[in-house]
This record gives C-alpha cells, sequence and structure tokens, in this order.
C-alpha cells in the first residue's frame, strides 16, 4: 500500500471518488441491479401467483340437479370428475351441486345432463 492510500470508510463518499462515473444515476440501490418494481410489474407479479395457485381464478357455479339417491350423486361425481379440472360440493337433501371451475356454464351444464338428470343452472355462488 502506497504513503498516500486511504483505507476504509474514510475515502469512501466523496464527490471527488465519483468524478469518473459519466453514466446517470438509476433508482436501482446497487449497480447491475434492476430498478424497483413499477405499480404494473406488481400486478403482473400477482397474475402471475395466480396463475400458480388453481383455486385464485376458478368461478364458483351452483346448479340445481334432480338428485333422489345416493346413486345420482355418484353418477354427478362420476361425470364432474371424468371432465377435470373442477372442485365441487353435493348437497343431495337441497338437490344443489357447487362447483369451482374455470370450464365455461355449458361446459358443466353438457356434463352434468350427463347423468339423465334434470338440470338448471342456478348461478354464481
Amino acid at each position: 500500500m502506497s504513503p498516500g492510500t486511504r483505507r476504509g470508510r474514510a475515502s469512501r463518499g466523496r464527490l471527488s471518488d465519483f468524478s469518473s462515473f459519466s453514466q446517470p444515476l438509476s433508482l436501482s440501490s446497487t449497480p447491475g441491479r434492476p430498478a424497483p418494481p413499477t405499480p404494473w410489474r406488481t400486478c403482473a407479479a400477482e397474475l402471475e401467483r395466480n396463475k400458480r395457485c388453481p383455486t385464485a381464478r376458478l368461478k364458483k357455479h351452483e346448479f340445481s340437479v334432480d338428485m333422489t339417491c345416493e346413486g345420482c350423486s355418484n353418477a354427478v361425481t362420476r361425470v364432474l370428475n371424468k371432465l377435470g379440472g373442477v372442485q365441487f360440493e353435493i348437497d343431495l337433501p337441497s338437490k344443489k351441486v357447487c362447483i369451482d371451475s374455470e370450464h365455461s356454464v355449458d361446459t358443466l351444464l353438457e356434463t352434468l345432463k350427463k347423468t339423465g338428470k334434470t338440470v338448471t343452472y342456478l348461478g354464481l355462488r
């Protein structure tokens, strides 16, 4: 180390130490790193998280299905499991099926009609 060289914090932070930089300062806290996220980047990140979370974008549909016994509810279970991409609850006493799915209402309605039962769409839950 030469006699005129300083060590430690005393030599840092002087304006003269930064005179060789010709580039403007960025918003980034450290060189080489991207700037902090802007609001649109935050939204895009949240959308990406929702893509990974299967229940974040599922719509809850409610159907009335003319079920009279456990065999009828098993038929509904069978056709919905065959369709895939659905989560559902069957309420046999009230004859209702609540389906969480990204499938269209028409697809769900046609699938439920494959049971041979009378099916009515009640709306979003």
